[in-house]
């Protein structure tokens, strides 16, 4: 087929710089699937087009498909390649996370150019491109018409038809993950730093009645132990939200949620007990489920892959994250160097990084213009990177398919605050975001924080991608009254600007009521 033809967008991924997603080249992601995931396909030439931090990540939609139906029915064949490749994403992803702990605790504005050029190598074309590959099965096997899901579903269908329970509650429980993400962690986390507060009512008064300041300043004079804690756990989560290029959590942020945990007297026993039995509830639902529906022993296989995917996926991301959080130092001590600002040092192709801490490589003029307008376009044997008008004239080469964009009519959650409220959405991640919110919005946020507190006074209701019961968006809704589902996982992707969508908070359920 022709090259530059039927190119589609995979995915719109906003504030991404051009350091993390060039590894998305198909030079990389070909040879891992013919010799990790030992499938003779592979998801074919790939085109990314950076504008002004936004990324969209095209890929030849025939050969996608092509790719897309050949991990699906190696699955269905063979249900156990599914665990296999869950393993992979695991075993990946902790290698990952571990690596980048060992460069969180190097001293880098101490190193050599070349040690950070071996640093950065290693962090790129080691352990996060391992990391990332790992995943694609798992992401692709339900690309654009659910593959994997709608068997699942299907399945259900026929099990469920004298059932009073829905098939989407079946489904829903069957593919719920047990083990605790980072963000469940966190509260948990946090819940036990509560208790032991709780205990100290010096500390109580501190954290209730004073300035975020004031309580910095003071912790550590009433108990220094407990101020070691918090401490920790700042440490252990400010990086949770912080996506590819930031910010992460600062030190009000949790203070914030402390002081609010306390103004309302939650309890924290009380709050472990509903993390409990929630889990055990589940966990109950799911052996109910495969013994009252008869679930064929390979379905039964299916249904744990799928459930181990939402776990390792999740996984796979905080790993990202968490690793994007701690290679911005380096990137920063970079930009120290060179004489440049960090989104220049960003707009480097990690193969670039050596030469450039030897003198050579892009100049600034480039990378301005990468920061504007860049392309990577990538085959098997070919890999073209342009910016600027070079780019916009590379790019009227290619033709893309039309899209119509299939929103799901249902987002599920787990709520927060009860309510049911309707209204337009307003995605809201950063204070930049706030001028376009108005009184009655539907706030979308990927995790709410205290500096978009402005725009959530605003909200009719609260929806987050991340976040557990106790997150700081569960927390002032509480405190506004207002309904609030937290923990969709992709509210944030799936929704626009504009959507008209019902929240029933109560059920920890959104729906897309009209799309723009």
């Amino acid at each position: 087929m022709d090259k530059h033809k039927d190119f589609f967008l995979l995915e719109r991924v906003p504030r991404t710089p051009i350091y993390i997603f060039s590894l998305a080249d198909t030079q990389f992601v070909a040879k891992y699937f013919k010799d990790t995931h030992k499938l003779k396909v592979h998801p074919g030439s790939h085109l990314s087009i950076y504008e002004k931090g936004d990324l969209r990540f095209n890929y030849q939609l025939p050969v996608l498909r092509q790719c897309t139906r050949a991990i699906f029915e190696k699955l269905i064949a063979n249900p156990h390649w599914g665990i296999e490749i869950d393993n992979l994403i695991l075993d990946k992803s902790k290698l990952f996370f571990n690596y980048s702990k060992k460069i969180s605790r190097l001293n880098l504005s101490k190193l050599t150019g070349s040690q950070l050029a071996k640093i950065s190598d290693e962090w790129f074309f080691e352990y996060f491109h391992d990391s990332w590959l790992a995943g694609w099965p798992a992401v692709l096997v339900d690309f654009e018409s659910n593959l994997f899901s709608n068997y699942l579903l299907d399945y259900l269908k026929q099990k469920t038809k004298k059932s009073n329970v829905s098939v989407g509650d079946v489904f829903s429980i069957l593919t719920t993950p047990l083990k605790d993400t980072y963000a469940e962690k966190e509260s948990i986390s946090l819940l036990n730093l509560l208790s032991q507060i709780r205990q100290n009512k010096k500390l109580v008064n501190l954290i209730k009645e004073g300035n975020k300041d004031e309580i910095i300043r003071n912790w550590s004079a009433i108990d220094n132990t407990l101020w070691k804690k918090f401490n920790d756990h700042y440490n252990d989560y400010r990086w949770l939200p912080y996506m590819y290029i930031g910010p992460a959590w600062d030190m009000h942020y949790f203070l914030e949620s402390l002081t609010s945990l306390l103004k309302q007297n939650i309890s924290p026993q009380k709050e472990f007990n509903k993390i409990k039995k929630q889990k055990q509830q589940t966990m109950e639902l799911q052996k109910k489920y495969l013994k009252d529906f008869h679930i064929h022993k390979d379905l039964k296989i299916l249904f744990n892959v799928a459930r181990k995917f939402v776990y390792s996926k999740s996984y796979r991301k905080d790993a990202m994250y968490y690793s994007c959080y701690v290679i911005n130092k380096l990137l920063k001590e970079i930009a120290r160097r060179k004489y440049m600002s960090i989104d220049q040092a960003r707009s480097v192709y990690p193969w670039e990084i050596k030469d450039l801490l030897k003198g050579k490589g892009p100049n600034l003029n480039t990378l301005n213009a990468r920061l504007k307008y860049a392309i990577q376009y990538s085959t098997e044997k070919q890999r073209i990177t342009k910016e600027g008008d070079q780019a916009r004239k590379l790019l009227k080469k290619f033709s893309f398919v039309k899209q119509t964009t299939k929103k799901p009519s249902t987002i599920l959650g787990d709520c927060a605050c009860v309510g049911k409220v309707r209204g337009l959405v307003k995605i809201i991640n950063s204070p930049d975001d706030m001028a376009k919110m108005k009184q009655g919005n539907i706030l979308l946020s990927y995790a709410t924080s205290p500096d978009i507190m402005p725009a959530i006074k605003k909200a009719a209701a609260i929806v987050t991608d991340l976040g557990g019961i106790i997150c700081h968006a569960a927390i002032v809704s509480r405190e506004l009254k207002i309904p609030c589902v937290v923990g969709t996982t992709n509210a944030t992707q799936a929704l626009k600007d504009g959507d008209l969508i019902e929240v029933d908070a109560t059920h920890g359920i959104v729906r897309l009521i009209k799309q723009i």
